[in-house]
């Protein structure tokens, strides 16, 4: 387990002291606690508002974007899958029409990889939540499937005798 520097021990202090009544936490009470220069939030937002706004308006251009969905049907069973999919053959924010990476294996398996990598992460968070709530299950059984998926994807294993879909 890392360290908690003074920085972290700071802020999560800072946060604690945006609750409301009920002891939850709000969004807009941290922003107002760090519009304080003093504050040790400050630093963590872009004050700048041509800037921020630009921000926001590129995160909402990607939930747009995956917000598109896609109508898969294999065999009996319809699937609604993403449109688009981040393209992993860019460094920026790009996103790919996710039945054009069907056609290239080499970029299917980045994008594939690229979301199981994400299964991980999710399934790691709800891990260590279970864990303080003390309500671990399956989520140890789920990650390990996951994480050989992964290397399954990585090795390449042919799944061909599996039923194609259709879009």
């Amino acid at each position: 387990m890392r360290k908690e520097t003074d920085r972290t021990k700071q802020k999560r202090a800072a946060i604690a002291a945006c609750q409301d009544k009920s002891g939850s936490i709000i969004p807009s009470l941290v922003v107002a606690a760090a519009k304080n220069p003093k504050s040790v939030l400050h630093s963590e937002f872009n004050w700048n508002l041509k800037e921020a706004a630009m921000m926001h308006w590129l995160d909402r251009a990607k939930e747009l974007i995956r917000e598109v969905k896609l109508k898969v049907i294999i065999e009996d069973k319809t699937i609604i899958a993403p449109f688009y999919v981040s393209d992993p053959g860019r460094d920026d924010s790009a996103y790919i029409k996710t039945v054009s990476v069907a056609k290239e294996t080499d970029v299917a398996e980045m994008v594939l990889l690229d979301e199981l990598k994400r299964c991980e992460v999710a399934i790691n968070r709800a891990r260590s939540v279970a864990s303080v709530l003390q309500m671990t299950g399956d989520l140890e059984r789920l990650l390990e499937a996951i994480i050989e998926v992964r290397r399954r994807v990585r090795r390449g294993d042919d799944d061909s005798d599996r039923p194609r879909p259709s879009v």
